[in-house]
């Protein structure tokens, strides 16, 4: 993984193990809202805080800023996507936010060092044991 999970894995910057009562409440918030500047706002008005209180003992409490905390959620969410659907890698760009294809998968080779594409491949020769796939092309 690169710079994006430099302090913590993205499992432990989900659930931080202690973290400030209010931190975990923004991540529960978070987990309905899109954080622009306006989302970042509302949240940390809930909380009373200002957002750069708010963006503080964010990072101190997860290890990411609060967009780098964002964009791996996103990017997890799609990865999961890409190894249990059959939605296109525009159709998931899409679900998790991204409204340019190439800056989404551009996004997703830094954090997980592949494609999409090349993510899904790996996931369907884990399915098919490597057997010939419906083009007709072998798979392993």
């Amino acid at each position: 993984m690169t710079d994006y999970c430099n302090k913590r894995s993205p499992a432990s910057a989900e659930q931080p193990e202690r973290a400030d009562p209010r931190i975990l409440l923004s991540l529960e918030l978070l987990q309905g809202k899109r954080l622009d500047a306006k989302g970042l706002v509302e949240i940390s008005a809930q909380l009373h805080m200002s957002p750069s209180r708010w963006r503080h003992l964010f990072k101190r409490d997860t290890g990411l800023p609060p967009a780098r905390w964002y964009k791996l959620r996103r990017m997890r969410q799609a990865k999961q996507l890409l190894e249990e659907s059959f939605l296109s890698v525009k159709e998931i760009a899409s679900i998790v936010d991204f409204a340019d294809v190439s800056h989404f998968v551009r996004d997703f080779k830094n954090i997980y060092g592949r494609t999409p594409k090349q993510v899904r491949i790996v996931r369907l020769r884990t399915l098919t044991g490597g057997r010939e796939t419906i083009e007709g092309s072998s798979m392993g």
